[in-house]
């Protein structure tokens, strides 16, 4: 604050008027154009939409045995990787833990 006791303009001297003669009033807005219309021009110049793919199926719900193990592993995979890891587990009795052993075990072979 100055000595006044007043607040501090960002506009100068505060006893000269601010000249807004450079401003003026915004156009309006320009109207959307019709989907017709965008669909030729994207047909023109080749776009090619997305196609939505095919939901991919949520795995089934496995049957997990409580244990007193702690150690996580968690890595991302395709739902696909996933489907074919819990298929090789249940032929390693339904056990995640044996299953991964055993693949350790093959891949150290």
């Amino acid at each position: 604050m100055n000595a006044d006791n007043k607040r501090a303009t960002i506009f100068g001297n505060p006893t000269k008027p601010l000249d807004t003669s450079d401003f003026s009033a915004r156009d309006k807005p320009k109207p959307a154009p019709k989907p017709e219309e965008v669909r030729a021009v994207a047909e023109e110049v080749g776009f090619q939409p997305l196609e939505a793919k095919e939901p991919v199926a949520a795995p089934s719900r496995r049957r997990r045995a409580k244990s007193r193990r702690t150690a996580q592993f968690n890595i991302k995979l395709t739902p696909e990787t996933l489907e074919k890891f819990w298929v090789f587990a249940e032929e390693h009795e339904g056990d995640g833990e044996k299953a991964m052993s055993a693949l350790l075990i093959q891949a150290a072979k």
